[in-house]
């Protein structure tokens, strides 16, 4: 089997709809493989007015090369990804690829995210070098940059990928233009989504005692729908009010959350009856329908689990330790990275 057999297969089988996009296309039938000025091989496409390079023609390897000096220190840092735009000719991808591979004791698995802007610089690519291991590596994962969509999904769909992403790019200034907006807006909104989750974690232990917490962690409580109710979906029996109304800080446990200086009328907003007030007599459950919450930031308490993939032990345990912590009410984000902890 030759190079270019036994990248197509791979390629084939890892990524089917690239691959029918590339064999369908008209250009690799005029893809023409020539020598840039720095003779590093070079893609162009023959027209009846000569070859048209679909790729820096004159020193591609210098162009690569300065980036990759550039960013030496970011590529040896195995913790953050690689996004690679362009494979122009794509040996610049071998190199990359083994950073990792020829680490003595890598501490990550580096990804690289390979962006393809040319179906016949691929077709090149692929019958130059043999890059079927590549490929077929989780490590490395290819995206048409006309699918923007399903890159930025697959960001969204995987919170532990790091979007520190190392930039490298061999491709044309217009699909760097088309493209790279994209990412920035996916970036931009993962930070504001951190910001947000850092906002509503400190409004929620801000919002309620550490008598209530205590009982949120012990399963005495749960949160729905922003209000500590009683597991039987009721909130507490109402206690007795003193003349002086100093117990609504038991209120709390009746659906109102940080109300130490409200009485029942200004929780609840109802009275018993007649205009009095509920006493020990009657000890009835209220209804949620009838207590608003005071504070309405209360939510489930969220707990993060940061796992490795290189050690299976800690993952099993996380796995169990978030079912148990699910069935107790908690909201739980397991986020098992590819690096060490």
């Amino acid at each position: 089997m030759s190079i270019f057999e036994n990248n197509l297969k791979a390629l084939r089988e890892r990524y089917p709809v690239i691959e029918e996009l590339m064999m369908r296309s008209e250009e690799i039938g005029h893809l023409e493989i020539f020598k840039a000025s720095d003779g590093s091989p070079a893609f162009g496409l023959k027209t009846p007015a000569g070859i048209k390079p679909i790729m820096d023609h004159i020193n591609p390897m210098q162009r690569i090369q300065a980036q990759l000096s550039a960013h030496s220190d970011k590529l040896s840092d195995l913790t953050r990804p690689i996004l690679l735009i362009g494979l122009n000719p794509g040996n610049e991808l071998l190199y990359l690829y083994d950073i990792c591979d020829k680490t003595a004791q890598p501490r990550a698995e580096q990804k690289i995210y390979v962006i393809i802007d040319s179906l016949a610089a691929l077709y090149g690519f692929m019958g130059l070098y043999d890059a079927a291991n590549i490929i077929n590596s989780d490590r490395v994962k290819f995206f048409w940059h006309e699918d923007i969509s399903t890159f930025i999904k697959w960001f969204f769909d995987h919170p532990e990928a790091s979007h520190f992403m190392t930039y490298i790019s061999g491709c044309t200034i217009g699909t760097d233009n088309n493209f790279m907006p994209h990412v920035m807006a996916m970036i931009n909104k993962r930070d504001a989504d951190t910001k947000r989750y850092q906002a509503e974690n400190e409004a929620y232990y801000d919002s309620i005692t550490d008598e209530q917490l205590a009982a949120v962690i012990s399963g005495q409580w749960t949160v729905d729908s922003g209000q500590e109710v009683r597991k039987d979906g009721l909130a507490a029996r109402v206690p007795t009010l003193d003349p002086h109304g100093h117990t609504a800080h038991d209120l709390c446990a009746a659906g109102a959350s940080h109300c130490s200086n409200k009485s029942f009328e200004q929780v609840c907003g109802a009275s018993r009856p007649g205009g009095q007030v509920a006493n020990n007599s009657s000890s009835q459950p209220v209804s949620l329908s009838t207590c608003q919450p005071v504070n309405r930031s209360a939510r489930k308490p969220r707990l993060l689990m940061p796992t490795s993939t290189w050690t299976t032990v800690t993952q099993y345990s996380a796995r169990d330790t978030k079912a148990a912590m699910e069935k107790a009410g908690w909201e739980v984000l397991h986020l098992n990275a590819d690096q060490m902890i």
